[in-house]
């Protein structure tokens, strides 16, 4: 009875881990895609990101979800042959992701300031110079510009004020106040023209703001995937466990 139990308990064990690393191998494949779509549309943020910002964080995604995708494959070849070599395999490349990831946090959170600190002085200099330029940087850099005020409704880098002493400004002085995206209704007949139509807040805090009314959902979600994880590490090393005590493999 007792031989049997344990063979259940294996058996089980076993589909938990196979399942759970599927569903992993998935979360790969769509981490994968993710940072391919972003890899494409990088060129038209990184102009105020500074330094390929966007592009280095797309790169970084592709590989995570590549490496995801191996971890996955292995954990379940590892779980459906009962492969003690696999299993080991399988915990360590776990492990260095979960370290990985750590690291990552720690790093991020290190960075926070400087980050913000780039893209303000990019935001700063693209607004003053290169907003409504015709040259194809200039373009980007504008529709970029346009983007951010539009999804953050904020306007210029710390409020409307900024507009004042631009490039822009100085060929719409008399027509235009502000561009169309800093207005809270782009299709009033005032748009641009009047600063009571237009967002208050700047860029600057309005992505501050973003980051931190979402940081207790990006901080769940990542103590979740690290639950799982290890959660994915025990059980690979209770199989582990197994098949050496029966001699399986």
């Amino acid at each position: 009875m007792a031989n049997e139990g344990l063979g259940c308990g294996m058996t089980c064990l076993k589909y938990l881990l196979f399942a759970f690393n599927f569903l992993f191998w998935i979360a790969g494949i769509g981490v994968l895609g993710v940072g391919i779509w972003s890899r494409v549309q990088a060129k038209d943020y990184d102009s105020f990101l500074g330094d390929g910002g966007l592009t280095s964080a797309a790169n970084v995604m592709i590989a995570a979800g590549a490496f995801v995708m191996v971890i996955g494959f292995v954990g379940c070849c590892g779980a459906w042959k009962e492969s003690k070599w696999l299993l080991v395999i399988y915990f360590i490349l776990l492990l260095f992701i979960f370290i990985l990831e750590i690291a990552a946090g720690i790093f991020a959170y290190v960075k926070k300031d400087k980050v913000i600190k780039t893209v303000s002085d990019n935001v700063k200099k693209s607004i003053k110079t290169n907003y409504g330029a015709s040259d194809q940087a200039s373009k980007t850099f504008t529709k970029s510009i346009d983007f951010m005020q539009k999804e953050l409704k904020c306007c210029g880098v710390n409020g409307p004020s900024d507009w004042n002493n631009t490039v822009w400004y100085q060929k719409y002085r008399g027509s235009l106040e502000t561009p169309k995206s800093c207005c809270k209704d782009q299709k009033a007949a005032s748009c641009g023209t009047s600063s009571s139509d237009n967002f208050s807040k700047g860029c600057v805090k309005a992505m501050e703001d973003y980051v931190s009314s979402h940081i207790a959902i990006i901080g769940g979600i990542g103590v979740g995937i690290a639950f799982v994880q290890l959660l994915g590490m025990v059980c690979a090393m209770c199989l582990c466990r197994a098949t050496s005590y029966d001699n399986i493999k």
